[in-house]
């Protein structure tokens, strides 16, 4: 089974890893020099100061023009205007941006923008590569959709909400039960899994410690002379959806309320869909 693999910067350097995707292009630009395109509209890499050109090959193209970047900048295809600085060593040009390449240290010139994004390519086919501009990470992702690539189910996840369907709903006891759970909300306290139900009063039903497959199951007690239990069982198929089951489940522990309040045992299947 493939695993979703996540590489520091530091583990770049020792596995000899050069440029990948993601700079401080504004979202929605295009990849880099070499994109297929038909139109120059296609090619705008969000930085003012280059030229972006469609070109007879239908390839992207980018030409830095230094006199649209502030006096003392210069203009770079990897990371817009640069302003070089005095430096001795390449760790004192490095802008903090593990993305968009491995700035370099001239000693004519001082700081030297990198000349080009960081690579994030481990050469398997059924993984998604990319760069996650916040962790500072090359990212290589199992590609789930293609089946050959056997990719491991995703586990709950910590947080969102989610409408549930069809929506369990129920009342016995005189209304003193009462339940009607369309929406949960999952989220992670510390070792924990909680899913709290928005429109039900019970408290989370929760499971310990949390799962690290697609399964989950977890549960809740409301005490009473009905006391009720509320179990929901699920297998995430993506992040965003999972089946399952919310069983309901009466205990007369004053011996009547239950039984004479006409709460009754149930299982409901039901589909979880993230909201957006």
């Amino acid at each position: 089974m493939r695993q979703t693999l996540l590489f520091t910067s530091a583990a770049l350097v020792a596995l000899a890893l050069t440029a990948c995707g993601g700079d401080r292009r504004p979202a929605g630009g295009d990849s880099g020099t070499g994109s297929t395109c038909s139109s120059d509209a296609e090619c705008d890499d969000g930085f003012p100061c280059t030229v972006d050109t469609c070109g007879v090959d239908n390839t992207c193209g980018h030409t830095a023009i230094d006199a649209r970047c502030a006096a003392g900048e210069r203009c770079t295809t990897t990371s817009g205007c640069f302003a070089s600085s005095d430096c001795t060593t390449d760790p004192d040009c490095d802008d903090g941006n593990f993305c968009n390449g491995i700035e370099t240290c001239s000693v004519e010139f001082g700081c030297e923008p990198a000349a080009a994004p960081r690579a994030c390519d481990d050469s398997d086919a059924c993984t998604l590569d990319s760069c996650d501009t916040t962790s500072d990470m090359c990212v290589f992702a199992c590609d789930s959709s293609r089946a050959e690539c056997m990719c491991p189910a995703p586990a709950p996840p910590c947080d969102g909400v989610f409408d549930i369907t069809p929506a369990p709903s129920g009342s016995c006891a005189l209304g003193m039960v009462n339940f009607n759970v369309s929406q949960v909300t999952f989220s992670c306290p510390g070792p924990i899994l909680s899913v709290s139900a928005m429109t039900s009063s019970w408290a989370p039903m929760t499971q310990t410690p949390r799962p690290t497959g697609a399964d989950f199951m977890v549960e809740t007690v409301v005490a009473g002379g009905c006391e009720e239990h509320y179990t929901l069982t699920g297998t995430f198929s993506d992040p965003d959806h999972f089946t399952g089951m919310l069983t309901t489940t009466y205990i007369d522990t004053d011996g009547f309320s239950c039984s004479f309040g006409g709460c009754a045992n149930h299982s409901f299947p039901v589909t979880g869909t993230r909201r957006p």
